[in-house]
């Protein structure tokens, strides 16, 4: 029988890809690098599901078990904002399906 899940509301670590960042984002996701193309600024990252590619403008998000995936930026625009953390205190990731950037819409 099919079920209705909500995901639970957490936070998220998540780097832009974009020409200043692109080395850092790179040392940031380690030894996930698959490889990288220094003149496009794209990054081929090991996932769970394969090889999946990040470039300019697209998020790096930090998932529950320290994995790294790629999500557009269309994609990331629509599902968060940015975190003021004098006020929320810790970080937590969240597991995602980078296919779909399945997150909660607002996050408490």
């Amino acid at each position: 029988m099919k079920k209705i899940f909500r995901a639970k509301p957490v936070l998220i670590e998540a780097m832009q890809i974009t020409e200043d960042s692109f080395n850092e984002v790179c040392e940031w996701i380690g030894d996930d690098v698959h490889d990288r193309d220094d003149t496009d600024f794209i990054v081929r990252i090991k996932t769970y599901e394969g090889i999946m590619v990040g470039g300019l403008t697209d998020w790096i998000i930090k998932g529950t078990v320290d994995e790294f995936y790629p999500c557009i930026d269309e994609v990331f625009q629509q599902k968060y904002e940015e975190v003021d953390m004098e006020k929320e205190g810790e970080i937590h990731t969240v597991k995602m399906t980078t296919y779909q950037c399945k997150f909660d819409d607002e996050v408490n």
